[in-house]
């Protein structure tokens, strides 16, 4: 008898520490799937910005386009922070260059992608 309700309280417990690791593992897989999620939308905002700005140079989309770079840094590597630090001096330049700025973001879309998936 004491050796039934020994083997169902040892089992009860390994179940107990099946569930908690369960959670856990859980747990961790939908917070990385979260900051994936929000990694993602923030390079989004800053392609969105640099159309708009693309589309008009006024100093609102110039403002959009460092707030989306300098948001996107706090989660992005730091391949993809260097891209983005050329991105707003090649656009916070007296006179920017359509066609390096162009090449950044084309540099700074791969850098996303490597980014984004080895996240």
């Amino acid at each position: 008898m004491w050796v039934d309700l020994v083997g169902a309280i040892i089992t009860s417990v390994f179940a107990l520490v099946g569930v908690f690791i369960g959670a856990k593992l859980t747990s961790a897989s939908s917070s990385k799937q979260e900051e994936k999620k929000i990694l993602s939308e923030f390079y989004a905002d800053v392609f969105i910005a640099y159309s708009n700005y693309a589309i008009c140079q006024n100093n609102e989309n110039l403002a959009n386009i460092i707030s989306a770079c300098e948001k996107t840094k706090l989660l992005c590597s730091k391949k993809s922070e260097e891209v983005l630090n050329t991105l707003e001096y090649a656009v916070t330049r007296a006179h920017p260059v359509p066609a390096e700025c162009k090449n950044i973001v084309v540099q700074l879309r791969e850098s996303a992608k490597e980014d984004v998936r080895n996240r």
